[in-house]
């Protein structure tokens, strides 16, 4: 699924402008890395770019869908058939193991496709190196842990995008590079559109497109 981007001005409720992107393009199954200070807007732009914010300037389409002026319903919809994402903070249910939060989404599919997903978190969880344990809940895992869990959970469901805020901060160097290798090889099968926000250089080498973002302008993209 192809991104494009157009005179896009985002600001805060009492209108101040925190993120401005005059264009970006990004074509189908290409991964783009997004990077900059702390608090420069980048993950302001991957919160648009999945409709969690909602725009009133400029647009946002992803493939022939316009994300500015759908609904709250209609952008949740979009999220739900189309984008996997990965947020810094987990956001995983600390009652539920591993595998009951790496595959949450069939709970909310069409029964048709839940064994899938079930069967894809799975998949996915011993991949990355963690058990498919059904018992263990996720409070006794390491951050370094948790985030693979999240990165399963998005890649559950087999997204047609996957966005991802900083999903190698909590890990070792080591584990850091075998879960880049993993989502770059695993996007390029699927032709899955990658945008991650990241202060990692080497997931930033790793990616087709670099965007640069300081103090809400765009910098740069390579």
């Amino acid at each position: 699924m192809k991104l494009r981007v157009d005179a896009l001005s985002v600001e805060s409720p009492l209108g101040q402008r925190l993120l401005s992107v005059p264009q970006l393009d990004l074509a189908t199954g290409r991964s783009l890395a997004i990077r900059g200070p702390s608090g420069a807007g980048k993950s302001t732009l991957l919160f648009t770019l999945s409709g969690l914010l909602e725009v009133t300037h400029g647009s946002v389409k992803w493939g022939d869908l316009e994300l500015v002026g759908l609904s709250d319903a209609q952008r949740t919809r979009f999220r739900g058939e189309n984008l996997g994402l990965v947020f810094q903070d987990h956001l995983l249910f600390e009652e539920l193991s591993a595998s009951d939060n790496a595959g949450i989404a069939a709970l909310y599919t069409r029964p048709a496709q839940r064994a899938a997903i079930t069967r894809q978190a799975s998949d996915t969880l011993s991949h990355l190196g963690l058990a498919a344990d059904t018992q263990r809940t996720v409070t006794s895992y390491s951050g370094g842990e948790r985030q693979r869990i999240a990165v399963a959970r998005a890649l559950a469901a087999q997204p047609k995008v996957l966005l991802a805020d900083e999903p190698t901060a909590s890990l070792d160097r080591e584990t850091a590079d075998a879960l880049i290798a993993d989502l770059l090889e695993s996007a390029g099968k699927a032709k899955r559109t990658f945008v991650v926000v990241s202060h990692d250089p080497a997931l930033i080498e790793a990616c087709d497109h670099v965007l640069t973002i300081e103090d809400g302008e765009v910098t740069g993209f390579d």
